[in-house]
């Protein structure tokens, strides 16, 4: 099980596009993916579930991946999330 805290910093939080985006960059991978903010959990293929967690911009997340290709989640979350900024700069 492999886990990564992230600090939200797009201008609008995770709305749906950047859940989509969510989904689009683990959707090929076998690991069990949750995203967890605050006490609430979300499976991270939900695009609804993600948005109920409401996630602001400035709010911590933990993403915990669990299974075969765990590290592979972590390393393309990373980079949406860190590197890409959910590519807010190309909409």
């Amino acid at each position: 099980m492999k886990r990564k805290v992230f600090k939200i910093e797009n201008k609008y939080g995770i709305h749906l596009r950047p859940a989509v985006k969510i989904f689009e960059a683990i959707r090929d991978l076998r690991a069990r993916v949750e995203i967890k903010k605050g006490d609430a959990v979300a499976d991270a293929r939900s695009t609804l579930g993600i948005i109920l967690l409401n996630i602001t911009s400035g709010d911590t997340i933990e993403v915990i991946a669990d299974g075969v290709d765990e590290d592979l989640v972590i390393e393309r979350l990373t980079d949406l999330i860190e590197v890409r900024k959910f590519d807010e700069d190309k909409e």
